[in-house]
This record gives structure tokens, C-alpha cells and sequence, in this order.
């Protein structure tokens, strides 16, 4: 996946910026700022889940988390998003389901065998 264009840029920091300050408001209004055909860059529909996760809108999270997962299927983030989601959703087999579908992808990372662990018994996400 191309890397975002250098004038997307300012934006793109300033809503990781005002997320890490705990204010999705203004990361979202950021991120408006970004031109529409940048808008569906993984870069920045991963922010955007960041965004709605911290309104607990699931469902929209779902969808740009699963958009994330066909735009670049590399990306671990988006695997554990996806999973992350159907948990917040109440779906912990679907949410296993997936971790497991992505073991080629992420079995190498420590994160994914405690991110199934927790599943696997149930506990929420953090």
C-alpha cells in the first residue's frame, strides 16, 4: 500500500495528535480535512476506527475495520480490529474465527496469542 501523499499529512498528525490527547471530536474534524479520495487510505480508516471506537459506534467500526483487512491484508492492526469489534459486538466466535483465519499473518507477533487468549476466555477488549 502507497504511503499517504505529503499534503495529507499535516492532517493525519494532527488527528493521531488530538486522539492521543483523548479528543475524537477534533481528530475527526482533522481528518474531514483530508481530501475525500484519501479518505479510504488505510492510514486513515484506521484512525477513523480509533474515532468511532472511542463513541463505541461497533458496527461502523466493523465496516472500516473489515475495509482495512481487504485494502491491505498485511496489516496486523487491522486483523485485531476486526477481532476487537465482533467482541464489542458480542461475537467472540466470529472474533476468534478471525485471529485464527490470520495466523500466517500475525502468528509470529506476541500480541496475537494473547489478543486470542483473551478471547478465548472472553474478556474484554481494552
Amino acid at each position: 500500500m502507497k504511503p499517504l501523499p505529503p499534503s495529507a499529512l499535516p492532517h493525519f498528525r494532527a488527528a493521531e495528535g488530538w486522539l492521543e490527547l483523548g479528543n475524537a471530536q477534533e481528530a475527526n474534524e482533522e481528518l474531514e480535512k483530508i481530501p475525500p479520495r484519501l479518505r479510504g487510505h488505510p492510514d486513515v480508516l484506521e484512525i477513523r476506527w480509533q474515532i468511532y471506537a472511542a463513541a463505541e459506534r461497533w458496527d461502523a467500526c466493523l465496516d472500516l475495520a473489515t475495509a482495512v483487512v481487504k485494502l491491505d491484508p498485511g496489516r496486523r492492526s487491522g486483523w485485531y480490529h476486526v477481532a476487537t469489534t465482533l467482541h464489542r459486538l458480542g461475537r467472540l466466535t466470529e472474533a476468534r474465527d478471525v485471529l485464527l483465519s490470520a495466523v500466517d499473518k500475525l502468528g509470529e507477533d506476541s500480541a496475537y496469542f494473547y489478543e486470542l487468549a483473551r478471547l478465548w476466555k472472553g474478556v474484554r477488549p481494552r
